[in-house]
């Protein structure tokens, strides 16, 4: 069972100490990072697009007196990393991590300060890799990768570390066995069987109907995965497992929203249009499920402090909150801004005048991209020039999207 996300870590929590060193860690979403810390910590790792460089709003003249006298704390080291969201370091190897440690004795820290937006998988990353160094080889209670990503949960957070691919990068910077994997995805709580049921994608295209003895029409019967029957309203058979699937729910008409339950550090759900094929999509991105709600609240909101779905979110902000600060059109029962759903709507904000822009993804060129990037079947949006260099291109490459 996959354990909520509701009710785990919050703030700052010391998850070791080793060689006199305190290590903390936190998520900008769950009120925590090195900004929330008093005092500041000697150093602050996490990605980039988390770190935040100051705190103060103070504006003040240069050179003027008053300006010496404002009590300003002293700012940590900080260490800003490239590093994508459910993803690993673009850049960084096992030397930059060893120094890192040794640069730590050098300069006389005594705290540091581990983050990403959650506080869950890059966060994990860095304390699995700052564990196995600092800590003397004596007290480790590990042999392996899993094992030291369970000691991590164990201290710190269930969520701690979130995909294999976060797991191998450990492994190979830590010189340890990755260990037995510790990521089982699953699209539903149905265990598919190939067996009985063949390839979802076969069991989500319409039932061929054989010919009985009396001429009739006879359904093929359905079988039912780990006692489960397909049952609609009033206990009558699902004909299609579609609809068991999406319990009729649209996010967007016009449009289905996807979960890739193999996204390998790249974006984790897309929309798609329902006129594109499911199987061609698959092919090109690998399984996924349709997100029919947004009821997994994964994420905070820093300005309202209440909890929503990462879709519903920019950053660390709600879209809600930043469509209210923009006088949009907000219906929260609805989960709509703008008349759209909120997972369908686009955030841009200027990074030097604040100007926050929201925009449905149809009004962009969302969709045209990611059509190019996967498929060439569908191309009734492009001109005829466009389309025979994109499929010229195509055949040169022997793959979609290079």
């Amino acid at each position: 069972m996959v354990k909520s996300k509701m009710n785990c870590h919050t703030g700052n929590p010391l998850v070791f100490e080793a060689q006199g060193i305190k290590v903390y860690a936190g998520g900008t979403s769950r009120q925590g990072t090195w900004v929330k810390m008093k005092p500041y910590p000697d150093v602050a790792i996490g990605p980039v697009d988390v770190m935040r460089l100051k705190v103060t709003r103070d504006v003040l003249p240069e050179g003027w007196a008053c300006t010496e006298k404002v009590n300003v704390e002293k700012m940590p080291h900080i260490i800003g990393i490239d590093w994508p969201d459910y993803g690993i370091p673009a850049n960084l190897g096992k030397d930059f991590w060893i120094a890192l440690v040794d640069d730590f004795k050098k300069n006389d820290v005594k705290s540091v300060s581990t983050s990403c937006m959650g506080g869950h998988g890059r966060t994990g990353v860095q304390l699995c890799i700052l564990a196995h160094l600092m800590i003397p080889e004596s007290d480790r209670t590990w042999s392996d990768v899993a094992q030291l990503i369970n000691y991590i949960r164990d201290t710190y957070c269930d969520h701690a570390v979130e995909g294999i691919n976060q797991q191998e990068y450990i492994a190979a910077m830590t010189d340890l066995p990755v260990g037995d994997s510790l990521f089982v995805q699953k699209a539903h709580n149905i265990q598919w069987n190939d067996d009985d049921m063949g390839s979802i994608w076969d069991e989500i295209q319409p039932k061929k109907k054989a010919k009985a003895k009396t001429g009739k029409a006879k359904a093929k019967p359905r079988k039912a995965i780990e006692g489960k029957a397909y049952k609609g309203k009033n206990g009558k058979s699902q004909s299609n497992l579609k609809k068991y699937l999406t319990k009729g729910k649209v996010l967007q008409k016009g449009y289905k929203l996807i979960e890739l339950l193999d996204s390998g550090g790249g974006d984790r759900f897309l929309w798609i249009r329902n006129k594109w094929d499911e199987v061609e999509i698959e092919d090109a991105l690998g399984y996924f499920w349709v997100v029919t709600d947004l009821d997994d609240k994964s994420e905070c909101c820093v300005t309202c402090h209440k909890d929503y779905h990462e879709m519903e979110m920019y950053l660390n902000t709600c879209k809600y909150c930043l469509a209210s600060e923009a006088r949009g059109e907000v219906e929260y029962d609805k989960k709509k801004i703008n008349g759209a759903s909120a997972a369908f709507i686009e955030v841009r904000i200027d990074s030097e005048d604040g100007f926050v822009e929201m925009r449905k993804l149809s009004d962009t060129k969302y969709f045209d991209d990611l059509e190019m990037a996967f498929t060439g079947v569908y191309t009734d949006d492009f001109s005829n020039e466009e389309t025979e260099r994109f499929h010229g291109n195509v055949k040169k490459n022997e793959k979609y999207g290079e």
